[in-house]
């Protein structure tokens, strides 16, 4: 069962930011039933490398755009960021990945920590986004992202 799932009520209304948005929740829902179902330790870190990949890249296009937008919030905003980062680094320690119920709270953390970002910072974010659609094409690098296509994006 997956415990961490986006839903609509985090919805900031731009499709593929939602998107991405709904893979974050997937990658770690997944991250998630590996470590509850004991998964091999090598597929915690893939999912680890994962999560990090695919935050840095999407973590980068929000911040082009907060660049462009000169957000008042930008400082704490680039800090989240920063911080979420630093969060998904510590799950790419073996030792810490042995410990399936660490990882557990870990994946759990991190998803109730996506969610009071994207109702606070990134919604405001999606609210400036609003005026100017056609700008908001900063905020996601590639418009259907998915994994193979990050695996793709990250290879080349």
């Amino acid at each position: 069962m997956n415990l961490l799932n986006w839903r609509k009520e985090m919805s900031l209304g731009i499709e593929d930011i939602d998107r991405q948005h709904y893979m974050f929740f997937e990658i770690l829902g997944r991250l998630h039933e590996a470590a509850v179902f004991e998964s091999h330790i090598s597929v915690l870190k893939g999912l680890a490398g994962d999560l990090c990949c695919y935050a840095s890249l999407l973590f980068r296009g929000e911040e082009n755009f907060i660049a462009l937008t000169q957000d008042p919030t930008a400082r704490e905003h680039l800090m989240e960021h920063a911080e979420f980062l630093h969060r998904v680094a510590v799950l790419e320690d073996v030792k810490i990945l042995a410990d399936r119920s660490r990882v557990r709270d870990i994946a759990e953390e991190l998803g109730d920590w996506l969610e009071v970002h994207i109702g606070s910072f990134d919604h405001s974010l999606a609210l400036r986004a609003r005026p100017a659609q056609g700008r908001t094409a900063l905020l996601h690098p590639t418009p259907t992202m998915d994994l193979p296509r990050l695996f793709e994006s990250v290879a080349s």
